[in-house]
């Protein structure tokens, strides 16, 4: 095991040396400070809680007693009944335009999702140029066996991914704090009709988590298209179209819950949003039956890696 921790403490290593992770965090940095100041200031959020509530009643054509009183999974309810006790209690909610709401969301499809996921799929490649560049031979010489340096390269894969997702959490939290003000340290959740607080930092840091779980997909998704493929191109293509475009297809297309629930693009953003929602709430999946089909997702994915990279010829 000593053995398998310096392999993938050396592969690191020229993880971190190489310039495409410096160029990465260079980038992730600069999209940062564009995307905080883009994000509009509003310091009337009541105003814009009860529009909000008005468009709700409108389009679902109730009144707010009805609403008030409802006892639903129906995300513009649940939506309408939270912004309804931010309003009676007065509360700041975790918006766009505060710290915590910013950072809960930073991570996701909603945030700065859509193109961290591309430099973590980069990434998770370097096995496929390991195959182009001929370098893999000089892997296998070393005395680890095939499937100890499949697992290396992944564990390394994700260690280099995670670390660069921590760096840009760190770098948007220190700008967030310069540019924004925070939001109350309540967070309100209705449940079947009732009202439920918690602290906005848990509500922060559960999104962060669940956020994640969407990198943990594509990068080992684009790790077993590396092992099978050994094309850079080709993985990258393949990854790129779902990691992308893959949740608005699902949105697109015409299938029932049931089987939808059980497509990956369409369950892998667990985040729930202030202000937006998901296929998953649209829907009202459970999140434990989102990351239960998840994890076999990821669980078929690596061992098509490692049954990929032991028994074919290099």
């Amino acid at each position: 095991m000593n053995h398998l921790f310096a392999y993938i403490s050396a592969e690191n290593y020229k993880f971190f040396k190489s310039n495409l992770w410096k160029t990465s965090l260079l980038i992730a940095t600069l999209l940062s400070l564009f995307m905080i100041s883009a994000i509009q200031k509003n310091s009337n959020w009541q105003a814009d809680l009860a529009k909000r509530n008005k468009d709700i009643e409108l389009q679902l054509n109730q009144t707010p007693l009805t609403l008030k009183n409802s006892v639903t999974e129906n995300y513009l309810i649940q939506e309408w009944q939270e912004n309804n006790a931010y309003l009676n209690e007065q509360v700041k909610p975790a918006t766009e335009e505060t710290i915590q709401g910013y950072l809960s969301s930073v991570l996701s499809l909603k945030g700065l999702g859509l193109i961290l996921v591309v430099f973590t799929i980069l990434f998770s490649v370097n096995l496929a140029k390991e195959f182009e560049t001929g370098t893999i031979k000089f892997m296998l010489m070393s005395p680890y066996t095939r499937v100890k340096l499949i697992i290396g390269n992944y564990l390394t894969v994700l260690l280099v991914s995670f670390l660069f997702l921590f760096a840009v959490l760190v770098v948007n939290s220190l700008l967030s704090f310069a540019f924004m003000s925070p939001s109350s340290t309540t967070h309100f959740t209705s449940l079947y009709g009732e009202i439920i607080s918690s602290s906005t930092l848990a509500f922060m840091f559960k999104n962060i988590l669940l956020s994640l779980v969407y990198y943990f997909v594509y990068i080992t998704f684009t790790f077993m298209l590396a092992s099978v493929f050994r094309s850079v191109m080709l993985s990258l293509s393949v990854s790129l179209l779902f990691a992308l475009l893959g949740t608005q297809i699902m949105g697109l297309i015409s299938v029932h819950p049931k089987i939808l629930q059980f497509l990956l693009p369409a369950i892998v953003d667990l985040t729930n949003y202030q202000g937006g929602t998901t296929l998953i709430q649209q829907n009202n999946y459970s999140i434990l039956t989102c990351l239960s089909i998840i994890t076999i997702y990821i669980s078929v994915f690596l061992c098509i890696s490692i049954v990929s990279f032991k028994y074919r010829d290099i």
